[in-house]
């Protein structure tokens, strides 16, 4: 769904799905049988298109950012159990 009311059309949607996938303009174009400069008028011109893809981006950073918080989190208290548990090497190591 996108960040306003009226719906994006389905190539348009396909489109973001593709550039959020890190496509190329011209792989996009080409898997949807539209030309490349269709691609770049949507990013650069299309209001609701640009719009959506930016929200759409911002989601996915958001969720990225919580999985690495958690990784990290994770990792470092393995790394410091393992010191307190006296693990010569990883004290080393750290």
């Amino acid at each position: 769904m996108t960040t306003e009311d009226k719906p994006l059309d389905d190539k348009k949607d396909r489109a973001i799905e593709l550039i959020l996938l890190g496509r190329t303009d011209g792989e996009v174009a080409q898997a949807l049988s539209m030309s490349r400069q269709w691609i770049n008028h949507l990013k650069n011109h299309d209001r609701m298109f640009m719009n959506e893809l930016r929200f759409r981006r911002a989601s996915m950073r958001e969720a990225y950012r919580a999985v690495l918080s958690g990784m990290a989190r994770n990792a470092l208290d393995t790394v410091l159990e393992a010191m307190q548990a006296g693990d010569i090497r990883t004290r080393f190591r750290a």
